[in-house]
């Protein structure tokens, strides 16, 4: 006798864990895709970057400066969103923290320090383009997107500032 799969409530309650979508979102995806939760993700991830396509134009004014420190370097990064609301969240938190966190660990693609600066900026669209695309990046563009789904505002990376770290005795 073969055992019932998760109840449509479960599979809702996993969706929305995984994407932060609302309820009445992840049922529709769930209908949508025969109750398929995989085929159901990969719809509300569209969904999300569609979403984030539509906002793509919107001034971002508000934001966070992450800071790391790490053995071999340290940084800044700056993480724009439209609102203050959206800025004090604790989705746009958690992306400023996930993103400084892939920058800290080292697999992100070096940045060369600029002439006559110990620091090395990353500022320009096409730069940051490389950076969030770069597969050994941690992804950077899907968080931007799944912040982007989430928080329903434009979230934009702003500027990543690197320098070897100094360690002195």
């Amino acid at each position: 006798m073969a055992t019932p799969g998760p109840s449509l409530a479960q599979l809702v309650a996993q969706l929305r864990k995984e994407t932060q979508a609302p309820i009445a979102k992840a049922r529709a995806a769930l209908a949508e895709n025969g109750n398929d939760y995989n085929k159901a993700l990969v719809a509300l991830r569209e969904a999300a970057a569609k979403t984030s396509a539509k906002v793509a134009h919107r001034t971002t004014k508000e934001g966070l400066v992450g800071v790391f420190a790490h053995a071999s370097r340290c940084g800044m990064v700056e993480l724009n969103c439209e609102t203050d609301f959206v800025q004090r969240g604790d989705i746009f938190i958690s992306a400023v923290k996930s993103i400084t966190n892939t920058l800290a660990s080292g697999s992100a693609p070096p940045c060369a320090p600029a002439p006559l600066s110990l620091f090395g900026e990353v500022n320009k669209p096409d730069n940051l383009k490389v950076w969030a695309d770069d597969p050994e990046a941690g992804s950077i563009t899907s968080l931007l997107i799944e912040s982007i789904a989430k928080c329903g505002e434009n979230v934009q990376l702003r500027r990543i500032t690197l320098s070897p770290a100094r360690i002195t005795p």
